[in-house]
């Protein structure tokens, strides 16, 4: 949430963000187990609220559907506890008016969550803690802060029982070649991922 950039290979279930004073949502994201980074890998979602649960995934032929907990199809638009979902061009957006949360989904790996100010201070999760301060942003789920992605990433799987997360990266430098094609996109991409994006 507040503009913090890493990366790491995780094949679990986390949670991305949640109120961590109240617990009136948690919203988990699901990479795929058999993703080894040489195509699009398949991501869920599950959107908890107090005792409900909606899933957002996609359907046999590949295209982001809501389903209620016990496995139904909803067709969207719809309002279902507190969130407003419809599909908008190639994405799922999920409105929730109480928390003032906004999440938006492309069915892939783009996943885009945006809080209410009035939600600062009380986020965690991967998205972190929202308070526009990105010293804290790696606090685990037992309130400690660490300073690797992967020791954070770990503390917020689902299932402790699921392979831990690693930094390595899904790039492979076996040769002279792959290496120096890995530094000119590390090269290229440095001036986006090391931009501070302004309003």
């Amino acid at each position: 949430f507040d503009g913090k950039i890493y990366r790491f290979r995780g094949q679990c279930s986390y949670v991305l963000a949640q109120d961590k004073l109240t617990g009136s949502f948690s919203i988990h994201i699901k990479n795929d187990g058999e993703c080894d980074g040489t195509g699009t890998c398949k991501r869920s979602l599950t959107i908890f609220m107090n005792d409900a649960s909606v899933d957002i995934k996609l359907d046999e032929d590949g295209q982001p559907t809501v389903y209620t907990a016990s496995g139904e199809a909803v067709p969207l638009p719809t309002m279902i506890y507190d969130l407003s979902i419809q599909r908008i061009s190639d994405y799922i957006v999920v409105r929730e008016a109480i928390n003032g949360w906004y999440l938006k989904w492309d069915g892939a790996e783009s996943v885009f969550l945006r809080m209410d100010e009035g939600m600062m201070g009380q986020t965690s999760g991967l998205c972190g803690v929202f308070d526009r301060d990105q010293s804290n942003d790696f606090e685990t789920r037992s309130g400690t802060l660490v300073k690797t992605v992967s020791l954070f990433a770990n503390s917020w799987k689902i299932d402790q029982n699921c392979l831990d997360a690693t930094e390595e990266g899904y790039c492979s430098i076996k040769d002279e070649v792959s290496a120096r094609k890995a530094t000119e996109a590390i090269m290229r991409c440095s001036y986006l991922l090391d931009t501070e994006c302004k309003d």
